[in-house]
């Protein structure tokens, strides 16, 4: 079946078949309390075939793939990439011998291990709604309504063994004014301790494992909160419009599970803490409006020269206006603060008493023996600091507004028509009409995925890009498109 296609024209869906096999034999000796022994026996088929089905065009062997690319985005024919077929087979033998030496990882096949999947639950969602709609006049309908929404059990990506070796319990402070080196000396914990603290869960060392393997959890919650009111004309002497406005707020512990963006990381700051994370979610928008509108131009409509009603007339405009809360992203430091071997996870510490908007690195600071104690702000009055290593990071998720939303989009349609069944329409479309600088890192106008993990450098503190999204994300210039169809 191909996505693109299947979803309008059912008449090209095919059947696909996928076997896979599975055979395993392992054995375990336990020789001595400290020595013991593993046999692994495994094979693995997997077999895949992709028909291009059989449909039949008259004249040619097989159907043709034909794309209409403008307006419908629309594939007719088979997939692109059938037919095709895959086959597999994996044979594994292995022997091994290893004692309880939980440094030897390398010398059993389980430090192999990088990933797991263990048995998962079906996440799911609990929606509720309460609302009214109402006819006003003869043209207009007004409606309100308010929607909930809780997710439930949805997945999280975890590393098992990876523990934070700076946690709220073992962390090096941040300083916002230079202490005497007395103080400085004072301190009892140094970077080096921190780092001397196992990285890795004794349950999974012990059995042989190594510190990274990386699973899906059903971890994740999410809870959301709207309400929203619509007004809208039906088409009546050439006009319509719609206009809606949304009130509401998302809260969850996890957004991202796979790698689809730096603004918000796809992993826990520390893996086996997720009350931390809950937070502002990366989907939350408090306020959304639009107004859309179309207007059929009256003029000589009922003429009765043919040369007054397709020049004159004819004419249909045509607007949309968005204006939408800033998306929200994650202040990182861009190194691994906590020490549990992720750095692309590492918030930052928050000063409340801070400028907003404002950002700063750190400078580390030593005892009389050298040893990193702690840090001090390079610029004290700044509200994002930079976690220095072995830092434990107080910051929560996406707490940094970015830019938000204000944005026109028009057309003008000029229709001529020939004869009664035919006509020749042009279009032009003025996307961002205004020219409005707009440094947003999604789209203005629709749904599209808009890539944004390209870099982070404008949500780490210290850096020059720090909260400067003109400098890292796309302006949305106005965009023209001129579009011509003969329709018959």
């Amino acid at each position: 079946m191909d996505p693109s296609t299947a979803r309008d024209l059912p008449t090209f869906v095919a059947t696909s078949s996928n076997d896979a096999n599975l055979a395993s034999l392992s054995y375990f000796r336990t020789l001595s309390p400290a020595w013991f022994s593993e046999t692994r026996l495994a094979y693995t088929r997997y077999a895949s075939d992709l028909p291009a089905g059989e449909f039949e065009f008259p004249g040619l062997d097989s159907f043709p793939n034909i794309s209409i690319e403008q307006d419908l985005d629309l594939q007719i024919g088979p997939s692109l990439a059938t037919p095709q077929s895959d086959t597999q087979n994996t044979y594994q033998i292995v022997q091994s011998d290893r004692t309880r030496d939980r440094r030897n990882w390398i010398r059993h096949p389980r430090a192999l291990t990088s990933a797991f999947t263990q048995d998962q639950h079906l996440p799911y969602s609990i929606q509720w709604n309460a609302g009214f709609e109402t006819l006003v006049a003869e043209h207009y309908t007004v409606s309100a309504r308010y929607l909930g929404t809780r997710g439930v059990r949805l997945f999280t990506q975890a590393d098992l063994p990876l523990v934070a070796r700076a946690n709220p319990g073992l962390s090096l402070p941040t300083f916002f004014a230079r202490p005497p080196q007395s103080e400085l000396d004072a301190l009892d914990l140094t970077l080096a301790q921190i780092d001397a603290q196992p990285f890795a869960l004794a349950r999974y060392t012990d059995a042989g494992f190594g510190p990274v393997i990386y699973t899906f959890l059903n971890h994740g919650n999410s809870i959301y909160h709207s309400l929203a009111a619509e007004a809208k004309r039906r088409f009546s002497n050439g006009l319509q419009f719609i206009g809606a406005y949304t009130w509401s707020k998302n809260i969850d512990d996890s957004t991202a599970d796979l790698f689809s963006t730096l603004l918000s990381p796809r992993r826990p700051q520390d893996f086996h803490d997720m009350r931390a994370e809950r937070g502002r979610s990366f989907l939350d928008r408090t306020h959304r409006f639009t107004l859309a509108w179309v207007y059929e131009v009256p003029w000589y409509r009922n003429s009765g020269s043919w040369l007054r009603r397709n020049v004159l007339g004819n004419w249909v405009l045509a607007g949309m206006y968005t204006a939408e809360s800033p998306q929200y992203a994650t202040v990182q430091s861009g190194l691994d603060s906590n020490r549990n071997l992720d750095g692309a996870t590492d918030r930052v510490v928050v000063n409340p008493d801070g400028r907003d908007r404002t950002g700063s690195a750190v400078t580390p600071l030593t005892n009389s023996g050298g040893d990193v104690v702690g840090y001090l702000a390079d610029n004290p009055n700044a509200r994002y600091v930079k976690a220095g290593a072995g830092v434990h990071p107080n910051g929560g998720r996406n707490t940094l507004p970015l830019r938000g939303i204000n944005n026109f989009d028009c057309s003008v349609s000029k229709r001529v028509a020939i004869g009664e069944s035919k006509a020749v329409e042009f279009r032009a479309a003025f996307y961002n009409a205004l020219n409005h600088p707009q440094f947003a890192p999604g789209s203005l106008n629709s749904v599209r995925a808009v890539s944004s993990n390209v870099t982070r450098n404008n949500l780490i503190p210290g850096h020059a890009l720090f909260d400067r999204p003109d400098q890292v994300y796309d302006s949305h210039a106005r965009e023209i498109r001129l579009v011509l169809r003969f329709t018959f």
